[in-house]
C-alpha cells in the first residue's frame, strides 16, 4: 500500500514537467513553452520574457531552452519560435490573428540569419530578405499587396549597394 501512495504522488509530478504555459490577458495572448528537453512547468509568474528574443525563469534568471508558441485569445497560434538558453535559436513563424502566415524566419543566438520572408494580410508576399548574422545579405524583394514587384534591392554586410 505504502508503494502505491508514493507511486500516486510521483506521477502527478513527472507529468507535469511537459509545457510551460503563461496567459497575457492584456495583450490577449496566450503562450505555451514547450521545451525541447523536459523542463519543469510553471506559472505566468515564474517566467519572464522580454520583448520577444529572451526567455528566463523568474526566481533564478536561468534561460529556457524550447518552443513557445503564443495564442491569440480566439485560440489561432499567433507564434511559433524556438529558443536556445533563452535566446531566439532557430525558425520561428509568426500568424495573423485569421491564421494566415506573417512572418517566418531563422535566428542565430537571438539574431536574423538565413532567409526571412513577411506576408501581406492578404496571403501574398510583402518582402523576401536575406540575413548574414543580424544584417541584410544579397538580394532583398519587396511586393505591393496586389502580388506586383515594389523594389529590389542589394545588400552586403548590411549596407544597400544597389538599390532598384
Amino acid at each position: 500500500m505504502k508503494h502505491l501512495l508514493v507511486f500516486l504522488f510521483i506521477l502527478p509530478a513527472i507529468s507535469s514537467n511537459s509545457q510551460i504555459e503563461t496567459s497575457i490577458t492584456e495583450q490577449q495572448t496566450t503562450e505555451v513553452v514547450v521545451p525541447q528537453k523536459k523542463l519543469p512547468r510553471y506559472t505566468e509568474h515564474e517566467v519572464v520574457t522580454i520583448g520577444d528574443t529572451y526567455i528566463y525563469l523568474r526566481n533564478t534568471m536561468r534561460p529556457l531552452n524550447g518552443i513557445v508558441y503564443k495564442q491569440w485569445t480566439n485560440d489561432s497560434l499567433m507564434s511559433e519560435c524556438a529558443y536556445e538558453q533563452g535566446l531566439l535559436n532557430g525558425p520561428c513563424k509568426r500568424f495573423y490573428r485569421s491564421g494566415k502566415i506573417k512572418f517566418e524566419g531563422n535566428y542565430v543566438n537571438g539574431i536574423k540569419n538565413g532567409i526571412c520572408r513577411e506576408w501581406h494580410e492578404n496571403g501574398q508576399l510583402s518582402t523576401e530578405e536575406s540575413y548574414l548574422k543580424g544584417k541584410k545579405e544579397g538580394l532583398c524583394r519587396l511586393w505591393f499587396e496586389d502580388g506586383e514587384l515594389f523594389e529590389e534591392e542589394l545588400f552586403k554586410e548590411g549596407n544597400l549597394i544597389a538599390p532598384n
